[in-house]
């Protein structure tokens, strides 16, 4: 996502959903596969809805991510692109200490699937499951002896010190394709805009010079919560340069972008914080908010972007 991330990789709503990669090849991943499962079966799911415990035999450790469903849930279905809410316990595969929960009344946890949001082990369960389903999902820790060759070529790599999540689905819902709320006139001295049938936009090129200032304005008010930094936002966009040629686009039927506010570049930032949800916005960002002398990909060095954001939700 060129123009609006700050650093390379985006902020996933649950670290502790990451998994790793072996460095070396495993010679048999369907055995050592067959192994993680049984490992991750082999857990006891006991107490009750807000007060969950996991009878677990340590040290317990996997390869891979690992999923082993308790109950798959008689609610709704699950689809990439909506925003789940669920509770989750994490327990210390190496000692069995409880590191966290959500349950009996804390705040639940959010994550709109999307493949920037999780792994392809997790995503895969929550589809699997509907809401009210409970599963058991394993990761190892990153940094072990799974992320270091063997000594043998052949042989299996040993497996990791591993993160427990026991994890329950509470609710899911669809994030808005589009901005939704009450439209405003635009600011006439911003950039203007055009839009094809399909709603696809365009930006008139300006014909004055770059601005260095920080500009934005609000197109459609959305009636949700406002966003705070820190939160991870869901968004469609389309990002111009100043002689408006499109550089980045997530638009139209796609399933939205999911980014850390927090790692955005400085101007996106400024400009989205305390839009309301649902809010489509305009917004001008100079190059010292930007990418500065140093561009990035097809944005060149010193360039002032143009972007047009909806913003979908907020968590």
């Amino acid at each position: 996502m060129r123009g609006i991330k700050a650093a390379a990789v985006l902020i996933v709503a649950l670290t502790t959903l990451a998994g790793c990669t072996p460095s070396s090849p495993v010679p048999n991943p369907s055995a050592v596969a067959s192994a993680d499962q049984a490992t991750v079966a082999a857990i006891k799911w006991e107490g009750g809805a807000k007060d969950p415990k996991l009878d677990l035999k340590t040290p317990l450790r996997v390869n891979e991510p690992t999923v082993s469903m308790v109950e798959p849930g008689s609610g709704a279905s699950i689809s990439m692109g909506q925003l789940v809410t669920f509770d989750s316990l994490v327990v210390d595969g190496e000692t069995g200490a409880v590191e966290g929960s959500t349950y009996g009344g804390a705040t639940p946890n959010k994550l709109i699937l999307a493949k920037s949001t999780a792994n392809e082990t997790m995503l895969g369960a929550m589809r699997t499951a509907k809401v009210g389903g409970k599963f058991l999902y394993v990761v190892p820790a990153p940094a072990n002896d799974a992320t270091a060759a063997p000594t043998d070529p052949l042989a299996t790599p040993a497996p990791s010190a591993s993160k427990v999540l026991a994890i329950t689905i509470r609710s899911v819902e669809n994030v808005p394709n589009a901005a939704e709320g009450t439209e405003k006139a635009p600011d006439p001295a911003l950039p203007k805009l055009t839009f094809a049938a399909d709603g696809t936009p365009s930006v008139v090129a300006p014909k004055s010079k770059p601005t260095d200032k920080l500009a934005s304005s609000v197109l459609i008010e959305g009636s949700g919560p406002q966003v705070t930094d820190g939160q991870t936002v869901a968004v469609k966009y389309y990002g111009w340069l100043w002689d408006g040629k499109p550089f980045d686009a997530v638009w139209g039927v796609s399933a939205p972008e999911v980014v850390g506010v927090s790692t955005a570049i400085s101007g996106w930032r400024k400009a989205i914080v305390g839009k309301k949800v649902g809010s489509r916005v305009l917004m001008v960002v100079p190059p010292a908010m930007a990418y500065g002398g140093a561009g990035q990909d097809s944005i060149p060095p010193d360039s002032t972007l143009i972007f047009l954001v909806d913003v979908l939700a907020a968590y």
